[in-house]
């Protein structure tokens, strides 16, 4: 199922042990919590595994600044989304870049 909403806070830095962006996105009748992680602490993973997460996460930041034609992660308050959810929980969302 899709749903039409905004992202409504955003964050970066730790969400307890998570190092990244934490973004709040709601719609008309429901709000969800979502972001991009990693975790710089962890010890199951060799440096160069901890240098590929951490290189995923700053790419999809990257990708989501641009498709919201921002430069700042404060500017993508209110910004358009489009979720898709499975149930209750969120699957994937995207900037409604056909309207920006």
């Amino acid at each position: 199922m899709e749903e039409l909403g905004k992202i409504e806070s955003v964050k970066f830095g730790y969400e307890e042990y998570l190092f990244g962006l934490s973004l709040t996105l709601s719609g008309k009748s429901w709000g969800v919590g979502t972001g991009y992680y990693y975790n710089p602490n962890a010890t199951n993973v060799t440096e160069e595994e901890n240098d590929k997460y951490l290189k995923e996460m700053t790419d999809k930041i990257q990708k989501l600044l641009k498709d919201a034609k921002v430069n700042s992660i404060h500017d993508l308050k209110n910004k358009p989304v489009l979720c898709t959810f499975d149930g209750s929980l969120i699957k994937d969302f995207r900037i409604l870049t056909e309207v920006l």
